[in-house]
Parts: C-alpha cells; sequence; structure tokens
C-alpha cells in the first residue's frame, strides 16, 4: 500500500468534520498553525476518501483560495462555522461523527457531547510567556499598547485567565477526546501546568513538512526579493510578531553591521512584517518584504547568508526546519522546543541577550568553516526530521479515520 492511502475496508464508517477556521488568518497575518492544518488537510482527504469529510469556516475571515481548491478537488463540502460553542451541533447536524480541531483554543464552551474529537495544541505559550517587555515596539494604537500596558502590569492575571481556557479545551465534554501535541516540551508543558491531566490522552506527533519545505524555488519573483544580493542579508521571519523577538534580534545585526567588520553591507530581510517602532537609522540596512507567496519565502530562505530566529516561545518552530532544507545556516534561540526539534544543526543563543546574538552573528560572519558545517548539519538535520514528519502525520490520519498506516 502506498503511503498515505487506505486499502478498502481498511478506513471505519465514520464521517469527519475539519475545523477550517486554523488556516485562516489571524488578523491578517499569517502563522504557522496554518500550515499544519492545510497539510492535514490535504492528507486527510486522502485518507478518508471521497465524501467522508466536510469543512466548516469563519466566513468573516477569508478562505485562502488553496484551501478552496482542495476541498473542491477532494468533493469536500464547506460550511460557515457558527459560534465555537454550537459547532458540536453543526457536525451532529451534517452527519459527522468525529471533529478535527488544529487551533482549538476558541472552543473552550464547546459541547462536542456523541463526537469522537481530535485537537492539536501547539504549545502554551499564552500560559508560559504572557507579555514581553519589548512588546510596545509591536503596538500599533494606543488601544493595542494600552492592552499591552495592562498585561505587562498583570502577567499572572494574564496568564491565569490563558490558563483556565486551556484547562476547559483539554477537558471538552466529548465520546472520546485526543490531545496531539508536536514535541515533547509541548506534552510536559501540559503535565506541569495540569499534573492530573490523563497521559495517555496525549500524542506526541511532529507537525507536517510546509509546502515552503517542499517547493522548489526557482527565479525571484517579486522587486522585494530582486533588490537583495544573495548570501548577503540576513533573513527574519514573522517580525511584526512580538514572541518571535523580531526587535532584539534587529538590534544585535544592526549593532554588527556598523561596527565595519566582516557585516558591513549586509542587509537585514524581515518578512511578515516588521516591528512598528525601529530607531530611524535602521532602516536604511532593513528590506521590509511583507507576507511573500510560498514560491517567494522559499527563495529567501536558499538565498539568506543566515535565518535569525529569535523566537521567545515555540511548540515545534517551521521556519528554522524551512531554511534548514534550503542549506542555509540557523541562529536560533535555545528555548522551549527549538532544542528538541533542530538538536545540533542551529547555532544557538539566549533570545534576550543582544551581546550573545551579536556574537554568534559574528561567528558565522568570520568563519566560512563554521558557516560550511552548519549549513551541511541542517540539511541533515532537514532530511531527518522530515522523514519523521511524514511518517507521524501518516499516523494522525490513521488515528483519525481509524485506519492502519501502510507500509
Amino acid at each position: 500500500m502506498a503511503r498515505g492511502e487506505a486499502n478498502e475496508g481498511e478506513v471505519c464508517d465514520v464521517s469527519i468534520l475539519f475545523d477550517l477556521a486554523a488556516t485562516q488568518p489571524l488578523r491578517g497575518q499569517a502563522h504557522g498553525g496554518a500550515e499544519y492544518a492545510k497539510a492535514l488537510f490535504k492528507q486527510l482527504i486522502a485518507w478518508a476518501g471521497p465524501g467522508r469529510i466536510k469543512g466548516c469556516y469563519d466566513p468573516h475571515r477569508p478562505l485562502e483560495p488553496d484551501v478552496r481548491e482542495v476541498a473542491l478537488a477532494g468533493h469536500v463540502a464547506l460550511l460557515e462555522r457558527p459560534a465555537t460553542s454550537a459547532i458540536g451541533r453543526l457536525a451532529q447536524d451534517h452527519g459527522c461523527d468525529r471533529l478535527v480541531s488544529v487551533m482549538p483554543y476558541d472552543l473552550h464552551d464547546a459541547d462536542l457531547t456523541g463526537l469522537d474529537v481530535f485537537l492539536t495544541v501547539h504549545g502554551l505559550r499564552f500560559v508560559e510567556y504572557p507579555v514581553d517587555s519589548q512588546g510596545w515596539r509591536y503596538t500599533g494604537g494606543i488601544a493595542e499598547l494600552v492592552k499591552w500596558m495592562i498585561k505587562l502590569s498583570l502577567p499572572g492575571v494574564y496568564a491565569a485567565r490563558q490558563r483556565g481556557f486551556l484547562d476547559r479545551v483539554l477537558n471538552l465534554p466529548a465520546r472520546s477526546l485526543t490531545i496531539v501535541v508536536p514535541s515533547q516540551h509541548t506534552r510536559f508543558s501540559i503535565l506541569d501546568e495540569f499534573p492530573n491531566f490523563d497521559t495517555t490522552r496525549i500524542r506526541v506527533l511532529y507537525c507536517p513538512e510546509t509546502a515552503v519545505s517542499l517547493v522548489e524555488p526557482t527565479e525571484r519573483d517579486v522587486r522585494q526579493i530582486g533588490a537583495l544580493e544573495p548570501k548577503r542579508y540576513i533573513l527574519i521571519v514573522s517580525g511584526s510578531k512580538w514572541i518571535k523577538n523580531a526587535y532584539r534580534a534587529l538590534e544585535a545585526a544592526v549593532g554588527v553591521i556598523e561596527s565595519q567588520g566582516s557585516g558591513e553591507g549586509l542587509k537585514l530581510a524581515i518578512a511578515g512584517g516588521a516591528p512598528r517602532k525601529m530607531p530611524k537609522r535602521w532602516r536604511r540596512h532593513v528590506v521590509e518584504l511583507g507576507r511573500l507567496s510560498t514560491s517567494d519565502l522559499a527563495i529567501c530562505y536558499r538565498d539568506a547568508f543566515c535565518l535569525m530566529y529569535p523566537t521567545l516561545n515555540e511548540g515545534f518552530g517551521y521556519p528554522p526546519l524551512e531554511a534548514m532544507a534550503r542549506g542555509t545556516p540557523v541562529l536560533c534561540s535555545a528555548i522551549t522546543s527549538t532544542t528538541e526539534v533542530l538538536g545540533d544543526a542551529a547555532v544557538y543563543f539566549a533570545p534576550k541577550s543582544i551581546q550573545e546574538m551579536r556574537v554568534r552573528l559574528r561567528m558565522l560572519l568570520e568563519d566560512d568553516g563554521l558557516r560550511a558545517e552548519y549549513a551541511a548539519r541542517g540539511r541533515a538535520r532537514h532530511a531527518l526530521v522530515a522523514e519523521r514528519q511524514r511518517r507521524d502525520q501518516d499516523e494522525l490520519c490513521a488515528l483519525i479515520v481509524g485506519a492502519r498506516v501502510g507500509a
């Protein structure tokens, strides 16, 4: 049997409602959960077969064209997602006995009685790291600034509130409830926060490969990328999200560039937006790329001197693997899941240490042999992780549809 397929008679007689809200942009921004959801949705259609899956989405947010195309090709009916509290009724009204949600944090008030439910909890960021002192640099107005100030002054209150929501998600009323997590870190974070949680309900399965890792980049398609000289820029992604910590990385990189050493003339390319509040002098070094297509992002990874990924919290971590797939060295925070997923293939730093980031960047800039070594380590690590990603995605699809994994 081919990978990702089930023999006739192996799949249980199930009908699945797939929550596609996870594939939709949040406040206009893309996110790793969307890539996870898209990959799983496509593969699950192949496993379940025609007519066994229905998709629901938030009608107040755009549904990406590629998701619609996959649904159409797989004969998946698309339903408007009601208030989250009513998603269980939607499933039952359309004859579904299983629900899959890969970003279930808003389902805390849902009644899923009578359904077999599969939820992916990527991480506990809102509990583990609810606010950062540099968060104000990412705010876009008075309302956002005030919200940040409240969080900063009452982090424990905010974290407790998020913990309460997560507690309710982990204990939703359902016929059966399986919690899928992408790393051992997330698994033990749940057990640390909720010591009495039933460990048999947690399955550690790596995130599926992203389209960015799989696509073959060819030509430079956009003006912003065309303005960047290959191997003469440092890439930072998701720069508009405070949790990704781009501001500190920029401060470190600008310090290296302006020291007139080996980093002189380098550019700082930021994909996915940038911190709103940066010193003016930094901007002559920065190229803001905005949101990029899959192909363009793959090209950016391929042509970058290195990826700086200074994240403050991570449940798995796609961007470093996407860079490693292209043979691009990775500088990365040594926190939460990153060391587990990346092993010895990244150059690590403490995410709040500007000085340590500068030192690590200089290591790559001034030692070509070291850079080549980490490029090779990255390719090897990506291949190893990708093999497990494919195996674990098959296992998850089989778990949901009630089939055995193919040979």
